[in-house]
């Protein structure tokens, strides 16, 4: 018998207004990324020009995105969005590699991504710290999937607080920016000044990336008010609000710094809040961004371990704390893995990449597989049509190009590592039987 993955759920309850929507999509969005991210897009580009137009290209992308996924949420409103729509288009198999994927590389890759920017602020609270930056991404990690297996309620409370905290530091980092900005006497000119190096492709990747999170409102289709049509209204709105958040921390920094001190700071927007902000002040935000990066760390540990629960009904009779522990152990596990391997945050992105990219070009092919097998009209339909489909499936490939082009190695491994979710079903049959 086939084995199946089951993570839908066809029951609507429609309990999400189109500002809860909202809420959850900026939520998922926003993070300590851009901080990390804005100044090695400044070394990769020259000139604030180029700065902001990349940050207004993964903007107009990312939309792109949203309009295939509102489609295809509209074709099939129940949870789970993403996993169905593979099914349906590809079959079983393809549905199931999809699932092993977000288990073995996705949500270990992103936590490992944002280990290292709290490992990097921790470092500059406590210089004293005789630990590469690789290691204390690792302990964090170590840390908070301590927390987990201690039960659900423990971490449930430590998410709140780490949100709560994530909040706090967005706010005071992007208000001091922005206030650095508009009171600078920089020269204006160091604002155009760029470096020798240009790589498009990678600041696109970490621009997309800095913008990932839309797609997973996706899974909540059936949760939202107005179904597929709440989930574009609110995703279009949530995306444009971020846009414009982000372009604004982009122009504030380099309009304080210029583009060649943004890009080349050891630890990003530090030298800009030594420059407006007393040494207490400064270490209150540093923290705060490192508890933030502990918080999206958190939220991606608590969500992906119910991933780690559903790769095979047969491999568990019963969802229960133990496989939830094992889980949570799996998946700390893999991610200090990825940490060790990749060594850097740009390296934990980069290995993601690939994978991400090849999926989201899979699930963008499947508007027109899906149009193809069906007579009926979906009720919301991709405005411009094959337009918008065709810009974001050239940025899929242009991305995927760029990250073997940047990481021929670690791409080559988590492509290896996805394809070994092929034998995942049988070896959990196989284990089942065992048992008996």
């Amino acid at each position: 018998m086939r084995t199946e993955l089951s993570l839908t759920n066809t029951k609507s309850q429609h309990s999400l207004s189109l500002w809860d929507a909202c809420a959850i999509s900026t939520g998922i969005i926003i993070g300590p990324g851009i901080f990390e991210t804005a100044p090695a897009v400044a070394q990769a580009v020259s000139g604030l020009s180029e700065i902001l137009s990349l940050w207004l290209v993964g903007a107009i992308l990312s939309y792109c995105g949203i309009l295939c996924y509102s489609e295809l949420a509209a074709r099939y409103p129940e949870n789970g969005g993403e996993y169905a729509w593979l099914r349906a288009a590809y079959g079983q198999r393809l549905a199931n590699l999809y699932l092993w994927a977000e288990v073995a590389i996705l949500k270990p890759g992103i936590i490992a991504a944002m280990a290292f920017p709290s490992a990097r602020y921790i470092l500059a609270v406590w210089p004293t710290i005789q630990l590469p930056q690789s290691v204390i991404a690792s302990l964090m990690v170590f840390f908070l999937t301590m927390i987990n297996l201690y039960g659900f309620h423990a971490g449930k409370r430590s998410q709140n607080i780490l949100s709560a905290a994530k909040v706090a530091g967005l706010s005071l980092i992007i208000l001091t920016g922005l206030y650095a900005g508009s009171h600078s006497t920089q020269p204006m000119e160091l604002i155009t000044e760029g470096t020798k190096q240009h790589d498009y492709g990678l600041a696109l990747i970490l621009v997309l990336f800095t913008f990932g999170g839309w797609s997973d409102i996706a899974n909540v289709t059936a949760d939202i008010q107005s179904g597929a049509r709440g989930l574009l209204r609110s995703a279009s709105v949530s995306l444009g609000l971020i846009t414009i958040l982000y372009v604004l921390v982009n122009f504030a920094f380099v309009n304080l710094l210029g583009v060649h001190n943004f890009s080349i700071a050891e630890v990003p927007v530090a030298v800009g809040l030594q420059q407006i902000l007393p040494g207490s002040a400064a270490t209150l935000v540093y923290i705060l961004i490192a508890v933030s990066c502990l918080g999206a760390i958190q939220g991606t540990m608590f969500t992906g371990a119910r991933l780690y629960t559903r790769i095979s009904p047969s491999c568990h009779k019963e969802t229960n704390q133990a496989s939830y522990r094992l889980a949570f152990l799996s998946q700390g596990a893999l991610s200090i893995l990825v940490i060790i391997l990749t060594q850097s945050f740009i390296n934990a992105v980069v290995y993601t990449t690939t994978v991400v990219w090849v999926f989201f070009l899979l699930k963008a092919l499947a508007v027109p597989i899906l149009r193809a097998k069906t007579e009926e009209l979906a009720s919301i339909q991709v405005p411009l049509y094959p337009a918008p489909l065709v810009v974001f499936v050239a940025s899929c490939v242009f991305l995927i190009w760029s990250a073997f082009k940047y990481d021929p190695l670690g791409s080559a491994i988590a492509a290896v590592v996805v394809l070994m979710g092929v034998f995942v079903p049988y070896c959990c049959r196989l284990a089942s039987k065992m048992r008996l």
